[in-house]
């Protein structure tokens, strides 16, 4: 039943009639109030993307045999469920497992993969539309935990000088770095785990090479890929001098006896900066500390 709006003391900015920036602050007294318990309006005007988007949502479904059926709507599964012909066996994603037999008749479901440095992006779509979407965090810090594995175990070798040194005493069998293997598991692994619950008939995987060289000159060609930002210049710092005409970026001065220049990043490395030359400039001594 349609329950009554009890206050309406604000105009609704999320219905489609209505457009507004009116905010709770704007229509109430200056008083020492919470805004934030002002009942909610029921209007059936305001727009219900996020309950069409909860319609929308499928709880997948395992055979009795633990095969991969199709998905089914929430409706279905509470029947299902409710008649004791169907488990539970995870909750994210939501997943039925059949307790009857039934015939394993699917659909061509493809899986889409965008393979990306910090993220990976899954998607699964059927002739209908699409089924299941998610996006994995990889780990970008394996590197920075082995160098700490490197000096704990040097701490603790250190303690017992008296023992004859081990090291180059074992076989490595993988040719890839620890940070890579850790991404190419992290797909593997996200595959296997939507093979359990989705039926996937094929796999697509996006690849794509990106010359980014090409894309800050478009007007780059053959030798000029050779020819980068410190071609001609002796190192780095010089460089930087002749980019910035020899003047500190803080005080505008030029560098005196006893205050030479210092390379600075505008963003810190701990804080995700690069050594790149965009990221680089020019500051005196006294004023780099």
């Amino acid at each position: 039943m349609q329950k009554l709006v009890g206050r309406d003391t604000y105009t609704p900015t999320d219905t489609p009639l209505v457009r507004s920036n009116c905010d709770l602050s704007l229509n109430r007294e200056e008083t020492l109030s919470v805004s934030d318990l002002k009942t909610p309006s029921n209007n059936p005007e305001v727009d219900n993307s996020s309950i069409q988007e909860a319609i929308a949502a499928y709880v997948y479904v395992i055979s009795k045999n633990g095969k991969a059926l199709m998905p089914c709507s929430k409706a279905k599964a509470r029947k299902l469920l409710k008649e004791e012909k169907a488990l539970i066996v995870c909750h994210k994603p939501f997943t039925i497992k059949l307790v009857f037999k039934c015939e394993n008749q699917v659909q061509k479901i493809t899986l889409g993969i965008d393979p990306r440095y910090e993220n990976i992006g899954l998607s699964a779509i059927s002739e209908k539309g699409e089924l299941f979407s998610a996006e994995a965090k990889l780990r970008n810090n394996i590197s920075n935990l082995l160098a700490k594995k490197k000096s704990y175990r040097r701490n603790r070798r250190n303690k017992l000088w008296y023992r004859k040194p081990r090291f180059l005493n074992r076989k490595k069998t993988k040719n890839l770095p620890p940070s890579l293997e850790h991404k190419l598991d992290s797909h593997l692994r996200m595959v296997k785990k939507v093979l359990s619950f989705i039926p996937i008939s094929k796999i697509n995987i996006e690849v794509a090479n990106f010359d980014i060289q090409k894309i800050k000159n478009p007007q780059i060609e053959s030798f000029q890929y050779q020819r980068g930002d410190l071609y001609g210049y002796q190192n780095l710092k010089a460089y930087l001098v002749e980019r910035e005409m020899a003047k500190c970026q803080l005080c505008s001065k030029k560098s005196t006896k006893g205050n030479s220049f210092r390379i600075h990043h505008i963003i810190p490395r701990n804080e995700g900066g690069t050594n790149k030359t965009n990221n680089l400039s020019l500051l005196h001594e006294k004023c780099h500390d």
